[in-house]
């Protein structure tokens, strides 16, 4: 899988962002569309590449909490931990990193946050993620985007919960609760 995602998702996008590249050699330069569309191109090449390491190395050795309390430092968010951490699934390791690295680029990209925070909490069957910002909020039943969905669908797919609250100018809180492991999956 991981070859094929290179041979075909990596190339493709690696020449999308070059041919957007020579358009800022122009005169008169780039248009501001064409400059987001470079950015846009170059983070999805950073994850998929990223993406591809996971695939083709082993994972990770790193905790739930490590790998999260990683991923809100990087984005400059605050991070806490409540509970005993527990081992979890790693489809629910997965999806918790997903939604919060989704939950955290909306922050950033969409909501304009100046203060976002992830919470983490184990309870003795479920592990539960929080990521809540102040930024400029939205009505959740009004979008299309495919993030939110992909969030729902990772909580659904194994039998846990998400929620999302916000309204406009309101900042934006996303909790998802997970069973904590499936029998007969690893556990990490």
């Amino acid at each position: 899988m991981a070859s094929e995602l290179h041979d075909t998702v990596v190339q493709r996008t690696a020449t999308a962002l070059l041919l957007l590249e020579s358009d800022g050699l122009q005169p008169a330069g780039s248009s501001q569309a064409v400059l987001e569309a470079r950015e846009t191109l170059r983070e999805g090449l950073v994850e998929t590449r990223q993406l591809l390491h996971g695939l083709a190395s082993p994972a990770s050795t790193e905790s739930l909490s490590e790998t999260l309390r990683s991923q809100a430092e990087t984005a400059g968010a605050e991070y806490s931990v409540h509970g005993t951490e527990r081992p979890v699934s790693d489809p629910v390791f997965h999806a918790l990193q997903r939604i919060v690295q989704e939950s955290l680029l909306n922050a950033h990209k969409h909501a304009g946050a100046t203060c976002t925070r992830v919470e983490l909490a184990f309870s003795d069957d479920a592990v539960t993620v929080k990521i809540s910002d102040n930024g400029a909020g939205f009505r959740p039943g009004n979008t299309e985007g495919f993030g939110i969905r992909a969030m729902s669908w990772r909580a659904d797919n194994l039998g846990g919960t998400i929620v999302i609250n916000s309204a406009p100018g309101q900042g934006a809180s996303v909790e998802a609760e997970l069973p904590l492991s499936d029998e007969g999956e690893p556990q990490r």
